[in-house]
C-alpha cells in the first residue's frame, strides 16, 4: 500500500471483512478485522490482508475519525506500538487463535 491513511468505507463492511481504499490512488484492499484493541487512549484494528498470499501476516492500523466523524485507518509504523498492540491482541484472543512464539 502506497498511502498510510486509508478511508474506511462503512457501507462495504460485512461481518469482519473490511474494504479500505487508498486515498492517493483509489486502490481497494480487502482485510478481515480480527479484533480491535485499546492502547494508550487510542483504538487499533488488527487486520489480516485477504488479498495477500503471505500467510500469518497481520497489519496493525490505528482507527481515527475526521471532522465528519467518518472512520479511517492509519497504518502504524512504530514497532513499539505494533508490538504492544499485538501482545494485547494475543492476550485477548488466546482462546481463538494459535500463535507461534
Amino acid at each position: 500500500m502506497s498511502e498510510e491513511k486509508m478511508e474506511l468505507n462503512e457501507l462495504e463492511t460485512i461481518d469482519t471483512v473490511v474494504y479500505l481504499t487508498d486515498e492517493e490512488d483509489g486502490t481497494e484492499y480487502v482485510f478481515e478485522c480480527l479484533d480491535t484493541v485499546e492502547y494508550e487512549d487510542n483504538e487499533y484494528a488488527v487486520m489480516l490482508p485477504l488479498d495477500d498470499a503471505d500467510d500469518g501476516y497481520v497489519l496493525v492500523m490505528q482507527i481515527e475519525y475526521n471532522e465528519e466523524e467518518a472512520e479511517f485507518c492509519v497504518i502504524v509504523e512504530d514497532e513499539g506500538i505494533v508490538d504492544a498492540v499485538f501482545d494485547l491482541f494475543k492476550e485477548q484472543n488466546a482462546d481463538l487463535f494459535e500463535f507461534d512464539e
